[in-house]
């Protein structure tokens, strides 16, 4: 049934906004030469960029699980509400970077794309 919502809220856009939307959102943007490589300001850049985005999402969680941390009645409890959240936050990333890890090993063993030992 999902499916149907996501094709009619893309059919309803794409009449409201018409196709030069689509095409002005699939754009291609660099902001940087080609003759330079990525420094530390583009990294800070991305983690900016990462971090306003993620704001509004992890932002009221943390104050919820931090205010039960300060309000509970021993400090293990406090700490244990804590890593049940640092955990809970860490394990996507972890998953998703064995899944990296193993897809890239998987591309160079077969020999299609040549890939870096080391990034």
């Amino acid at each position: 049934m999902a499916g149907s919502d996501d094709s009619l809220f893309l059919h309803c856009a794409d009449r409201f906004f018409g196709p030069a939307m689509g095409q002005w959102l699939n754009r291609d943007i660099h902001l940087r030469n080609k003759d330079t490589q990525p420094g530390i300001g583009s990294g800070f850049l991305l983690g900016f960029a990462f971090a306003f985005g993620w704001t509004p999402c992890i932002g009221p969680i943390l104050a919820t699980v931090l205010a039960l941390a300060a309000a509970s009645a021993t400090v293990a409890r406090g700490v244990l509400l804590l890593a049940a959240y640092s955990a809970g936050l860490a394990v996507p990333f972890l998953l998703a970077l064995l899944a990296l890890d193993s897809s890239c090993a998987s591309i160079s063993d077969s020999g299609v794309i040549s890939m870096p030992s080391k990034f």
